[in-house]
């Protein structure tokens, strides 16, 4: 019984809750894939209605220390899409080097598809985690990964890191 209640409690130990965050505006990521990695992601999707989804049904899996390429494509050309991933499992990403990238230029159109390098940190935290992409309007300087941003949506992914 003992370790039946200890094995229930490491998984729940391992479900993170992420901060709120939500949008408006005709700013959207339609499409978003992964090449070079163990395991990669294929998005497909339209502006959801508050600003935020969680997609469920495909994850990212990467090993420490290796490099992998993110793709996205936006639903017009005046926008960009930030990229945070929680390295450390810790439930947001506010830790330095969370935010990873910056996906298309500021100030200007960003004609997609876009590419983009990551390389995964030899200290990242083994196990799940949440890569989260927000795509905003290009010529605005506000983003952050939680709370309300104006013109903008924002997707998250899961991703296990081995």
């Amino acid at each position: 019984m003992l370790s039946l209640l200890f094995a229930n409690s490491v998984v729940m130990a391992q479900k993170l809750s992420y901060c709120g965050v939500s949008g408006n505006g005709d700013y959207n990521l339609s499409k978003a894939s992964s090449r070079d990695a163990l395991g990669n992601i294929n998005y497909y999707g339209k502006h959801p209605e508050d600003g935020y989804e969680y997609f469920k049904d495909g994850k990212l899996s990467v090993e420490l220390d290796s490099m992998f390429t993110l793709m996205v494509m936006h639903s017009n050309t005046w926008s960009r899409t930030e990229v945070w991933i929680d390295w450390n499992a810790d439930g947001d990403f506010k830790d330095k080097g969370e935010h990873v990238n910056t996906v298309g230029a500021k100030g200007q159109k960003n004609i997609t598809p876009l590419e983009t390098t990551i390389k995964v940190p030899k200290n990242a935290k083994t196990g799940q985690t949440r890569m989260r992409l927000q795509t905003i309007d290009a010529w605005t300087e506000y983003f952050a990964p939680c709370g309300e941003v104006w013109n903008s949506s924002t997707k998250d992914f899961d991703v296990d890191i081995r």
